[in-house]
């Protein structure tokens, strides 16, 4: 079953029993939103121009959320997801995904998956959890701008080995590609405070 919440209601406007059928979903713009879908269709969800939260299912769902400063999250499936104009919170979660931040300091996690991050003007971190790294999937990244944007890798340990290639763009965590930028970039790797979290800026 699939349902849907506006309003920071907990009454839920719509409910589906045929998880299949995908959504075409269009928040009130002057009001927030919030849309948690469970079904398992390709949805297109569009939030307003305050705060929004939109969580997508199953499927390969397409997620705007317009203006304001929105929380948007992907499930499993290929999405796409834009956060517009605001200081936004993209998720794809599983699957191959297409995260777009807009204009804002956004952050965007890609999950699972060999995913593809723009974030737009602003001041963006990318986050990207040692759970979610996986042989073969690397992601990337289209627009990191040093001295603004920020790579942040989770969780990797204090002992592991970070190293960007300028020749090809890539960066590797003890000799495995994980994530794609521009080539000849003058990056600064460190470990934050020993905690195995490794940032990139």
């Amino acid at each position: 079953m699939s349902s849907i919440l506006s309003d920071f209601s907990t009454t839920p406007l719509l409910e589906m029993t045929n998880s299949d059928l995908g959504l075409d979903i269009v928040g009130k713009q002057l009001k927030s939103n919030i849309f948690i879908i469970e079904g398992d269709g390709d949805d297109f969800v569009i939030g307003g121009q305050k705060f929004d939260l939109i969580k997508t299912g199953l499927g390969d769902d397409n997620i705007s959320g317009l203006g304001g400063d929105d929380n948007l999250f992907g499930g499993a499936g290929n999405d796409t997801i834009r956060g517009g104009v605001g200081d936004d919170y993209l998720n794809g979660g599983d699957g191959d995904d297409a995260l777009i931040g807009g204009a804002g300091d956004d952050v965007l996690i890609g999950g699972k998956g060999a995913d593809v991050m723009t974030g737009g003007v602003g001041s963006d971190l990318f986050e990207f959890f040692a759970e979610d790294l996986s042989t073969g999937e690397v992601d990337k990244i289209l627009d990191f701008t040093k001295g603004e944007d920020l790579i942040r890798f989770r969780g990797i340990g204090s002992d592991a080995t970070v190293q960007y290639d300028k020749k090809t763009g890539t960066v590797s965590i003890d000799g495995e590609d994980v994530l794609s930028l521009d080539k000849n970039l003058k990056l600064h790797i460190e470990d934050n405070n020993s905690n195995g979290n490794w940032e990139l800026f």
